[in-house]
């Protein structure tokens, strides 16, 4: 049986094959490696693609997923069975959040993982309870630095969004 490791060392192939330029795990997942919140059912990675544009072929992640015999459903690829959401990273505060990935320790196997601080923001951004809940949690973990959070709010022009949270 295929282990939450075997699922990464597959995540890490992606870039290891020249598949995508580099990804990073995010969302909900990504909380659990620095802070006790709110479990997920799923693994979401932000990657960076060689190509640029309007239209983004996401082409290649599915054949490379197909040719290993992993299942595909709807915007999911399974992954020795665990739901893996592929997102392309956007200009900002995502690809911020990739290129500056922590790496991660998972049972032996190195793990990109956003920061807690762009998470923070990331969370914040796209709103509802759920996504606050994870904000706080990480704000109250160790591995937050809200010094870093406000800078990362200044830098991608989230000042107001982290400012508003704060007095809230």
């Amino acid at each position: 049986m295929a282990s939450m490791a075997d699922v990464y060392r597959a995540l890490n192939a992606l870039k290891e094959e020249g598949v995508v330029q580099d990804y990073a795990i995010c969302g909900g997942t990504a909380a659990l490696f620095y802070a006790q919140t709110t479990a997920t059912f799923d693994i979401d990675i932000f990657v960076l693609l060689q190509q640029r544009g309007v239209l983004i072929d996401l082409g290649p992640i599915y054949d490379w997923a197909r040719a290993r015999g992993y299942e595909i459903e709807n915007e999911y690829l399974h992954v020795y069975g665990v739901p893996v959401q592929v997102l392309v990273a956007g200009e900002g505060l995502e690809e911020s959040a990739v290129q500056n990935a922590r790496l991660l320790d998972y049972d032996g196997v190195s793990v990109p993982v956003a920061p807690p601080e762009h998470l923070v923001l990331m969370y914040l951004r796209a709103g509802g309870a759920k996504r606050r809940g994870r904000a706080f949690d990480l704000l109250e973990a160790e591995a937050t630095n809200a010094a870093r959070v406000s800078a990362l709010a200044q830098q991608f022009d989230l000042q107001e969004l982290w400012q508003k949270w704060k007095d809230d």
